[in-house]
């Protein structure tokens, strides 16, 4: 695991970023597996491990040779294998991308929902800061 909350960027940047509200809606808890941000930086450090529940995701861009707001997680969760991956990519210049994705033994469980849509509120692409809330939800199996 890496920690890349070095470098998180200052106010002067806050034209590029993204804050997240993430609900971790089911019984397991989530381990942080891995995190990059290859540009700007989270604005605090990613939580190691999160219960059931929210938790937010804060990151802001740079400007300079590498620019925008560039960064994916991955939380491991406690049942056997099953990961929850986030990616965004906000760059100075281009589209915006972001995902939210499950993958594992158990993702067939799992939902993922994007309450709205992210939002990039400026028409000036150069200054774009998506906000967005998330939620994954587990669907127990059937008893049997």
């Amino acid at each position: 695991m890496t920690d890349d909350s070095k470098g998180a960027a200052g106010p002067e940047d806050a034209d590029l970023g993204c804050h997240l509200s993430i609900l971790n809606n089911g019984p397991n808890t989530w381990s942080l597996k891995s995190s990059d941000c290859s540009s700007g930086g989270f604005t605090r450090p990613l939580p190691s491990s999160v219960p059931f529940g929210p938790f937010e995701v804060r990151a802001r861009g740079t400007h300079g040779s590498a620019t925008g707001c560039v960064f994916q997680f991955t939380y491991a969760l406690d049942d056997d294998g099953t990961t929850v991956t986030v990616k965004c990519d906000i760059p100075y210049i281009g589209d915006d991308s972001f995902d939210v994705s499950v993958a594992g033994a158990n993702k067939d469980r799992y939902t993922v929902a994007t309450l709205p849509d992210p939002v990039v509120p400026s028409n000036d692409p150069n200054e774009d800061y998506l906000t967005a809330d998330v939620e994954v939800t587990y669907t127990p199996p059937p008893p049997e």
